[in-house]
């Protein structure tokens, strides 16, 4: 840590324009004025978020992860959409047996979220690997509470995706589906 009386050496006999920062875990034994000017004291996260730029930067990347996430789910929750009228004969046939839609619901769903959870766990492996390949060379940090509430979020908005071939599947006659 410098002391005042270092500070106010640095700064030469006039003691003006200077801009230091000084860390302290607590804050304590730091003075409270050098050469008769008062040292403001800031904890650093306010620091932080009062640096220029950077809560413009950081609300526009959080803008474009949140995009992110709703044009993936909704990007599953149309290849599912596709699959279902694809496999439009397959659930006449299960129809026709007597196999309710509820059942064949709940095992597109299960699909769904199979895919959405190997998808978030490929994504996880993917960003540590790359953040581990470069360390040093990038900054990169794994906020693991905000990691965990984006998954959550894209699962939920993915087998909220899935809801919508329940519908299609409802609505199909067996008759037509298989010719």
């Amino acid at each position: 840590m410098v002391a005042g009386s270092d500070i106010a050496d640095i700064a030469g006999p006039q003691g003006r324009d200077l801009t230091s920062i000084i860390v302290s875990e607590s804050g304590a034994g730091l003075p409270s004025t050098i050469g008769g000017v008062d040292v403001e004291t800031i904890p650093v996260d306010n620091f932080i978020d009062e640096l220029p730029g950077y809560r413009a930067q950081y609300l526009t990347f959080s803008l474009m992860i949140g995009a992110l996430i709703v044009i993936l789910s909704l990007v599953l929750g149309i290849f599912m959409y596709v699959l279902t009228l694809q496999k439009s004969h397959v659930f006449g046939v299960m129809k026709a047996q007597g196999v309710p839609t509820s059942y064949i619901a709940r095992a597109g769903a299960a699909q769904t979220l199979l895919i959405s959870l190997c998808g978030v766990a490929l994504g996880a492996a993917a960003a540590l690997g790359s953040g581990g390949a470069l360390r040093g060379a990038v900054p990169f940090a794994v906020s693991w509470p905000l990691f965990a509430a984006l998954s959550a979020a894209f699962v939920v908005f993915t087998l909220l995706g899935s809801l919508f071939p329940i519908r299609v599947i409802s609505r199909i006659d067996p008759m037509t589906a298989i010719g």
